[in-house]
């Protein structure tokens, strides 16, 4: 897959609906999760979805405080 610039703004419409892939962020580096059915809209992390998770994976918490917290990024660097 080609590296690619994204925001968390853009990140936010990747979350598995609407015919999208289902992408997470974790310290900067972008995954595609779609493959898995935790990470489906209905899955058990599906919370996750469209989102920096870097801060919640570490706390372990599904609190949306710890969303698109790390470091306050804003920018994300890469896809994988």
């Amino acid at each position: 897959m080609t590296p690619v610039n994204m925001t968390l703004e853009e990140l936010k419409y990747y979350n598995g609906t609407n015919n999208k892939k289902n992408l997470i962020a974790l310290k900067n580096i972008i995954l595609d999760v779609s493959g898995s059915e935790f990470y489906s809209p209905e899955g058990s992390y599906g919370i996750f979805a469209g989102k920096d998770i870097s801060v919640a994976l570490a706390k372990s918490s599904f609190e949306s405080i710890y969303f698109n917290a790390y470091n306050n990024v804003r920018n994300i660097i890469k896809l994988v």
